[in-house]
């Protein structure tokens, strides 16, 4: 029995031998970008301009780590507001663009400030949003909430689950607007 168990062990490493091990995770390839610009124009006139230092661009998705990333957005030819981040994401597909970290987006028609740790621009919607949480400075004031829809000028801005605090005769008073929906924030002077 010894024999024939000593005859089998050779032929059985053989055979384990022979099995072919499972191919190793394809690995798409990456690259490197350094001094990274898109823009995007509807009909000659720019909508936006994107630039960041250094970019990391994955061939299978398409999209791009971005490194201290820089938006100009564009209304009628003219410059409407700018935004800077940490960090960031695009999806060259979509134009889709995320930024991240430290985000703050300032608007050229009343310099009114948004900060926030996390922006989503939607580039068919002509859209930015978040659910992070979010702080508007205008010159009338400043609201805080979670949540927001905003055009990239900031002409029109919805911010949820919003705390207001409202400057009356050199006074700031507080207007707390609870969880009830959304509030519509207009950029006229004087009012949010």
């Amino acid at each position: 029995m010894r024999r024939r168990l000593a005859a089998c062990f050779p032929v059985l490493l053989a055979l384990g031998a022979c099995r072919k091990a499972p191919p190793p995770p394809r690995a798409y390839p990456r690259q490197t970008l350094t001094n990274l610009s898109l823009s995007q124009s509807y009909l000659g006139a720019s909508v936006w301009k994107l630039r960041s230092p250094s970019a990391l661009l994955e061939e299978a998705t398409q999209e791009a780590d971005l490194d201290s990333p820089r938006m100009r957005f564009y209304k009628e030819g003219r410059l409407s507001s700018r935004v800077s981040s940490l960090t960031g994401r695009v999806n060259l597909a979509t134009r889709d663009v995320i930024l991240s970290t430290g985000v703050v987006l300032v608007s050229m028609a009343d310099q009114s400030v948004l900060k926030t740790d996390l922006l989503n621009y939607s580039s068919k919607e002509d859209k930015l949003w978040t659910e992070s949480k979010v702080e508007l400075k205008k010159p009338a004031g400043v609201m805080r909430g979670r949540g927001m829809r905003a055009s990239p000028d900031l002409s029109d801005v919805q911010i949820f689950q919003q705390e207001s605090h409202l400057k009356s005769n050199g006074k700031k008073r507080k207007a707390a607007e609870g969880n009830g929906g959304p509030r519509k924030a207009s950029t006229g002077q004087g009012s949010l």
